[in-house]
């Protein structure tokens, strides 16, 4: 039996996607007294994601995160933080997925590997990492 190119996407996209949303609340390693909040939806087709994040502080001022990007690499800073500090490989397989969704990767578990190397040593998102992690930066504003 054959499979033609566009079948054998399909097959992949859905046994690659998940149906359910992501939802993550975290604190981010050096600022206790921030944390963030990620809800992301699966993909649907070409579509871009629309993540919908904050980060919130102790006193309960909020920063709802746009789809800019330089909200997003703060977002991706911080889920880069929470993958480092994640104690349990469920943790991780969460915080990888998604990065893996706000960057439109694949969110399979044998590209997962590859996505979370990617993200140890991207320096862009070590830099984000630390703009996010320094508490000189008001992320609440």
């Amino acid at each position: 039996m054959k499979i033609t190119r566009r079948q054998l996407r399909q097959i992949i996209r859905e046994s690659i996607s998940e149906d359910d949303t992501i939802n993550m609340s975290a604190s981010i390693p050096g600022r206790e007294d921030i944390t963030f909040d990620v809800k992301i939806p699966p993909v649907k087709g070409n579509d871009k994601t629309k993540v919908d994040a904050s980060f919130t502080d102790e006193s309960g001022n909020s920063n709802q995160l746009s789809n800019s990007s330089e909200d997003q690499l703060k977002l991706l800073g911080a889920l880069r933080s929470a993958l480092d500090t994640a104690k349990d490989d469920e943790t991780k397989k969460i915080v990888s997925k998604a990065i893996a969704r706000v960057t439109g990767s694949p969110e399979g578990d044998e590209f997962l590997v590859k996505l979370v190397s990617q993200a140890k040593t991207d320096r862009k998102l070590a830099a984000a990492s630390q703009h996010v992690q320094d508490p000189k930066t008001n992320l609440t504003a």
